[in-house]
């Protein structure tokens, strides 16, 4: 079983956790999911069957949400909460399977992956070097499809979550909430309800779009899809971060 998260211990970008003021572990505040914080806010998974004042303890390989000064260095755009938790303070994860502490518990629960993204075409020619005055001159451009396939790798089903596509402000690897695409100037492009997955299906689609100015103002913009990305799933391991593929104009 993993060790209990708790105040003062770095996060694996370095920044320091924070915890409960009340309920400690070796005499440390005791860190919760979506309360506590080292810089950006625990996601989670936490525990499913642990709380301290009603909310799920964090455990180790709990995602943080994206903080300054991601994007530089990136860790700061990726991390979790710290590896060890409490050397003697230990609770089990709840799931079935899988988690970032490991199988603990009888709760089975889905896991969303995104496994394929692409893009097609992804290189455009636009029709002028240089936008003549008032001319649309973007509406010759192809459309670029955006072809993409999750899949439930848990052993749970999931219900009705919000697959988005992002345009991300630079190339990397994201977490595309809606909390964590705020923190980075994601642009949510567009967005599909998926109704349910069961354990191990799979879901792909595409959406379609027609490059615009903001594509075009530079030589290359970034793309990437996320599965869930208003947090609507309770997964065994949040670890989803997805990388950004580019489009060039030339």
């Amino acid at each position: 079983m993993p060790g209990v998260e708790t105040a003062q211990l770095p996060a694996t970008c370095g920044d320091l956790q924070t915890g409960n003021s009340t309920v400690f572990a070796n005499l440390l505040g005791i860190s919760r999911i979506g309360i506590d914080t080292a810089m950006g806010t625990i996601l989670g998974p936490g525990s499913q069957t642990v709380f301290v004042e009603g909310i799920k303890v964090s455990l180790p390989g709990d995602v943080i949400l994206p903080h300054a000064p991601c994007p530089i260095p990136p860790i700061h755009c990726a991390a979790t909460t710290n590896p060890g938790g409490s050397p003697d303070v230990i609770v089990g994860t709840g799931f079935s399977s899988g988690g970032g502490g490991g199988s603990h518990g009888d709760i089975p629960a889905g896991d969303l992956k995104i496994t394929s993204f692409t893009a097609l075409p992804s290189k455009l020619v636009a029709d002028f070097p240089t936008p003549p005055p008032l001319t649309p001159i973007f509406s010759t451009l192809m459309p670029v499809t955006f072809s993409y396939t999750v899949q439930n790798t848990g052993d749970g089903a999931v219900g009705s979550f919000t697959l988005g596509l992002w345009k991300t402000p630079f190339t990397g690897t994201f977490l595309l909430t809606q909390d964590g695409a705020e923190k980075i100037g994601a642009t949510k492009i567009d967005t599909v309800v998926i109704p349910s997955l069961g354990a191990g299906e799979v879901y792909s689609n595409t959406f379609e779009h027609i490059a615009d100015p903001d594509w075009i103002k530079g030589s290359t913009t970034w793309f990437a899809v996320f599965p869930d990305i208003y947090n609507e799933i309770g997964e065994i391991d949040e670890r989803n971060w997805v990388a950004s593929l580019a489009i060039t104009v030339t």
